[in-house]
């Protein structure tokens, strides 16, 4: 799955308005890879990078974050399959 330009370009500017919302926060890396998997389905690459730079981490941090983040879906999922 791939977003067109257009879309890419409009999925920044909300992560800049997350990063925004989520800079300082304690936990706000895991809440704001949240909102954007949830927004998109998955976390490119590219808004990966952003998030990094914005967030002032590494990008193997935030990667490490976003691990947390599908893991936890996963999780999720599994419940509602059961119930």
């Amino acid at each position: 799955m791939s977003l067109k330009k257009e879309e890419v370009k409009d999925l920044k500017h909300d992560v800049r308005k997350l990063i925004d919302k989520y800079r300082g926060s304690a936990g706000g890396i895991v809440s704001l890879l949240q909102e954007v998997q949830d927004q998109v389905g998955y976390l490119p690459r590219e808004i990966l990078e952003q998030i990094a730079s914005g967030m002032k981490l590494s990008l193997a941090k935030v990667e490490g974050c976003r691990g947390d983040v599908l893991f936890g879906t996963l999780i999720i999922l599994t419940i509602a399959i059961i119930s």
